[in-house]
């Protein structure tokens, strides 16, 4: 007795191995865009926290925010591992200031698929969110006062001295700065301090005069070892352990 065309199994095991395949290929290209899409927002999170601490590092001045985001972009530029190179779906990020020493920035961006595409993904959004909390500095300035700064010159150096200080001045009382300036010889304008921002402070950078040799490398050895430094006083000078004279 012939079998009609409904009851003829063969070829079923094709059918089933057909659709299994499809099922299976499915689940490998989850796999590989998964993994794609978590590099992505791994890396744009790297990008974000280097952002935030730029921007919490700089809080105190006008430009804290956009100098987060530019962070940000230079980072993760558009186009990197596959993101957007333009348009609105690129890697965006966007920084804010919260309270006065703490700085969030968001970064977003559109992974682009690839074998998901067979399943109808066109794109995947991605973001990242960190904050950073500014932490309390201690910054010696060292200013050249040689006979090279002459001019203009000293008198710019004086201005954006200044203008250093006073981005400072909301954080003064947790942040300290001191300053050593150099010509032929260092000379210990003021130590590390808080409250900085003084009339005293001012008048001793206004009265910088531009004169004699360059000494760098002392002022740098005075910067780098000054607040564990052990000193003996003599008249006016004052004579570091490491040999570098303040006076």
């Amino acid at each position: 007795m012939k079998r009609g065309v409904m009851g003829n199994q063969k070829g079923a095991y094709a059918v089933i191995f057909a659709l299994i395949l499809l099922v299976l290929l499915g689940f490998v290209a989850l796999g590989i865009e998964a993994g794609r899409w978590y590099l992505v927002r791994a890396e744009l999170s790297k990008s974000v926290d280097a952002a935030a601490l730029a921007g919490a590092n700089n809080v105190t001045m006008p430009y804290a925010t956009q100098m987060a985001e530019d962070f940000g972009r230079e980072n993760f530029q558009a186009g990197y591992i596959g993101t957007p190179e333009s348009g609105d779906n690129k890697v965006r990020f966007s920084a804010s200031v919260i309270g006065t020493n703490r700085v969030s920035v968001t970064g977003n961006v559109d992974a682009l698929p690839v074998l998901a595409q067979l399943f109808g993904v066109t794109n995947v959004p991605v973001s990242a969110v960190g904050v950073a909390k500014k932490n309390k500095v201690e910054i010696m300035m060292i200013l050249d006062r040689s006979g090279s700064m002459q001019g203009q010159k000293i008198t710019d150096l004086q201005t954006a001295a200044i203008s250093f200080l006073n981005n400072f001045q909301a954080t003064q009382a947790e942040d300290k700065v001191g300053l050593i300036s150099f010509g032929a010889t260092v000379k210990y304008e003021w130590d590390l301090q808080n409250h900085f921002v003084t009339a005293q402070n001012i008048g001793r950078i206004h009265a910088m005069v531009a004169s004699g040799g360059t000494n760098m490398a002392s002022a740098l050895d005075a910067a780098d070892g000054w607040t564990d430094r052990t000193t003996t006083v003599s008249g006016n000078v004052i004579t570091s352990a490491t040999g570098a004279t303040y006076g």
